[in-house]
């Protein structure tokens, strides 16, 4: 029977192989060298594999903690976020609340100032009205004054004080009445018309001058202790004593005659009793000039006055000291006595009417 190859001998098996691999030696040394580089390599790959495995599950770590760490922080800012928005919140409805109080405020200081601003148009309008009043009765009373004494002063003085006043006014509806007025004043300032209450003055003076009056026909006073001083200050003090006698022989001569130049001879016979009479005359006619004046009549005060100086200049000492005075006023009353008529104040009146309308309109 022949052997089957699991029943070879072990020498004979050793030996095959040894001589089998005789022959190979060289080359199975290459390839274990190349075996033991190979695995070198795969070695210090795997290190460095393991290497970059370990850095980057160090730095997958280290992202990890840090993303840990920025969700904690925004967890923790969500939660200030919130907190900060229920502070927003309740800062919000707080605010609302002091909006809504400080609008209620707003609106009671509106209704404040309106009730308020009713009241100073109503203390205005009131002055106004009353400021009004005052300057109709100041006008009315002028016009009144003027219309008595016949001067012009009166009226005029009213009108400029009311218009100071309206200066100071702050209503529009005034400004018309502030022009009239000054227009009236304007046309009172260029007006000539008759001081009745100084011509009246000037006749009560002579009226009562006119019992002093010396008449031509009155006897002449003899010379008293004032001719002695008369001559005594024409001579010198130390003049010699004949002088001083002659000055007063001369002086007493002449004292005992004077010659007068007369021009009526009915008014140098005048008796006593008619000279009582002519005094009385003269008065009646100055006070008919004086109620000429008062009246407005001025060609009668004129012819009055023109008829008292002439009876003056023909029936009363001339020379006389006191008769010179009266005819002097009376010369000044004629001359001062004028024929214009006062002037009317329509515009100031219709203005004044107009104005008093418009405030009895506002009024109601």
């Amino acid at each position: 029977m022949t052997a089957s190859p699991e029943t070879t001998s072990p020498a004979s098996v050793t030996a095959t192989p040894a001589a089998t691999a005789a022959p190979n030696s060289p080359r199975q040394a290459g390839m274990s060298a190349l075996a033991r580089v190979v695995l070198v390599l795969a070695l210090l790959l795997a290190l460095a594999a393991a290497a970059a495995a370990g850095v980057a599950w160090r730095q997958v770590y280290l992202l990890q903690k840090q993303v840990a760490k920025q969700v904690a922080d925004v967890g923790l800012q969500s939660r200030d976020t919130g907190t900060l928005a229920r502070l927003a919140s309740e800062q919000s409805r707080e605010a609302s609340a002091k909006v809504a109080l400080l609008d209620a405020r707003v609106v009671q200081l509106d209704a404040q100032r309106a009730q308020v601003e009713s009241v100073l148009q109503g203390l205005s309008r009131a002055k106004d009205d009353n400021l009004l009043v005052d300057v109709d009765s100041v006008v009315q009373m002028g016009l009144q004054q003027t219309q008595l004494t016949g001067s012009v002063q009166p009226l005029l003085a009213a009108l400029v004080s009311s218009e100071k006043r309206l200066e100071h006014a702050t209503q529009p509806r005034l400004v018309a009445l502030q022009l009239a007025m000054a227009q009236d004043i304007e046309q009172l300032r260029k007006t000539s018309v008759s001081d009745v209450a100084m011509l009246a003055t000037r006749i009560d003076n002579v009226l009562r001058q006119i019992d002093s009056l010396p008449l031509q026909s009155d006897m002449v006073p003899l010379p008293t202790a004032s001719g002695k001083a008369h001559v005594a200050k024409r001579l010198p003090a130390d003049a010699p004593w004949w002088q001083q006698w002659w000055g007063s022989v001369s002086d007493t001569a002449l004292g005992l005659v004077r010659v007068r130049s007369i021009a009526s001879r009915d008014a140098a016979l005048l008796p006593p009793d008619q000279g009582f009479l002519v005094r009385e005359n003269l008065k009646l006619r100055l006070l008919n000039a004086r109620m000429a004046l008062m009246s407005r009549q001025s060609d009668l005060a004129r012819g009055d006055v023109e008829q008292v100086l002439q009876q003056l200049q023909g029936q009363f000492q001339a020379d006389s000291p006191l008769v010179e005075s009266a005819r002097k006023q009376l010369q000044e009353v004629h001359s001062n006595i004028h024929s214009a008529e006062l002037p009317q104040i329509r515009g100031t009146l219709e203005a004044l009417s107009a104005a008093n309308a418009a405030a009895s309109v506002a009024g109601n």
